[in-house]
C-alpha cells in the first residue's frame, strides 16, 4: 500500500505528464 506521501508523488507526476501531453497536443493544434 502506498502512505499519503506517495500517493502525492504518483498523483504529481501523472499531473506533470498529463499537462504536458496537453501542451503538445496543443502546440500541435495551433500553428504559430
Amino acid at each position: 500500500m502506498l502512505n499519503a506521501d506517495g500517493l502525492f508523488l504518483v498523483g504529481a507526476l501523472v499531473l506533470l505528464f498529463a499537462a504536458e501531453d496537453h501542451l503538445i497536443f496543443i502546440s500541435l493544434l495551433t500553428p504559430t
